[in-house]
């Protein structure tokens, strides 16, 4: 990989497609990954690309009875709105892990950063978190809280 001179890869590193493990789910790219979740080149593509990776295997592991129903049904994938959902399922759990991780590391502009502020940084965290089910929530289409009456 070169680098220009702000320090920007020039290469198509981020054009890296993470495998979702079959043709049932949609692709995962860095590219998109770096764009839907703010993530620049701060965080270098090897450790962006493994928490990617991680997050489909962790995703699709808790989506697979869902994944087994709908191929019963005869499902062979997602339909556009349900792509987005995973693909933001996905996304949001690979930033909540590049932020847990690597919380010394502050990829935003200068001037908003909380990297110095433990529970501005928590926040964000628990945010990241947070979409992650809402995500798996509505992929499933299951609503976001399920209160019951004891």
């Amino acid at each position: 990989m070169s680098f220009d001179a702000t320090g920007q890869p020039t290469a198509n590193s981020a054009d890296e497609t993470i495998q979702a493990a079959g043709a049932f789910w949609p692709e995962i790219t860095l590219a998109k990954f770096r764009e839907a979740a703010r993530v620049d080149h701060t965080m270098d593509d090897p450790r962006s690309a493994y928490q990617l990776r991680m997050a489909v295997a962790h995703i699709n592991r808790q989506l697979a009875p869902f994944r087994e129903d709908r191929e019963l049904d005869g499902d062979t994938g997602l339909g556009t709105t349900e792509a987005l959902y995973y693909q933001a399922a996905v996304h949001h759990h690979a930033k909540a892990r590049l932020l847990e991780q690597y919380r010394d590391v502050d990829s935003r502009r200068v001037g908003t950063s909380t990297a110095r502020d433990p529970q501005a940084l928590d926040e964000r965290i628990n945010t990241e978190w947070r979409e992650v089910r809402n995500s798996l929530s509505a992929l499933r289409g299951r609503p976001l809280a399920t209160v019951e009456l004891i």
